[in-house]
């Protein structure tokens, strides 16, 4: 029988640094011009923390899926399942967990807490919801669209031919579903914390095995955001 307390991390990643930082340039460049429905994806997203509507929302999560859906048929489906064992399972749970946010897209119609928007929702008696949950939350999704593909370059001096994009790659995307889940409300949004916090810890070992400080480094930013978007959410509704 097999003793698994034998084995580290390490033993179930088969590459190295180098070839984890190749991998997303071979990526890249396979997936070209995807990149260009990933930033018209989180244009969407990023236009539901501005306009507040449903209907912006649902045109949010339903792109919030369709980025999953890519990341699957993409880097999961193809980079990494070729070099993970369990890269192929990777690929399906993206499938699946893609239709978590387009269930919540339409749903938001049939919540009362919804109707005027779930940021202007999470609580009715302040006079500045947004400014008081969907500052840190909006800075959580600028770090997955921006921030984390910059740290590659500007950190660990990685090409910007091979750094990780929204839509494209997981960790971004993950993100960006914090994001979303840290001003929907609570009893349908918890539902999309479940993805991106399984790949971070997934990740965030990957990274320390690895050696990949700017991976780790954009992780707790995410996290640090996250964090202090649901506390001021909880502190706000305690306050009402």
């Amino acid at each position: 029988m097999l003793d698994w307390t034998t084995y580290a991390i390490a033993d179930f990643i088969p590459f190295d640094r180098q070839a984890a930082e190749r991998l997303y340039v071979i990526a890249n460049a396979r997936l070209w011009p995807w990149h260009l429905l990933s930033a018209a994806l989180a244009g969407l997203l990023l236009s539901a923390f501005l306009v507040d509507s449903r209907r912006a929302w649902r045109a949010g999560l339903i792109a919030l899926g369709g980025a999953w859906t890519m990341v699957a048929g993409g880097v999961l489906g193809r980079e990494l399942a070729s070099l993970l064992w369990i890269g192929p399972q990777l690929a399906w749970a993206s499938v699946a967990f893609a239709a978590v946010p387009i269930a919540l897209a339409f749903s938001l119609g049939r919540d009362r807490a919804s109707r005027r928007g779930p940021v202007a929702a999470l609580d009715a008696h302040s006079p500045r919801p947004f400014a008081d949950v969907s500052v840190p939350a909006g800075l959580l999704l600028l770090w997955a669209i921006v921030g984390h593909p910059s740290t590659a370059p500007l950190v660990a001096d990685r090409p910007w031919a091979g750094v990780e994009w929204f839509g494209i790659a997981p960790a971004p995307t993950a993100m960006a579903t914090l994001a979303a889940a840290a001003v929907l409300p609570w009893r349908t949004a918890i539902l999309l914390t479940l993805g991106p916090l399984a790949w971070f810890l997934l990740a965030a070992a990957a990274a320390l095995v690895l050696g990949q400080p700017d991976t780790t480094l954009s992780i707790v930013i995410a996290m640090l955001l996250f964090i202090v978007a649901v506390v001021r959410r909880a502190t706000r509704r305690r306050a009402a």
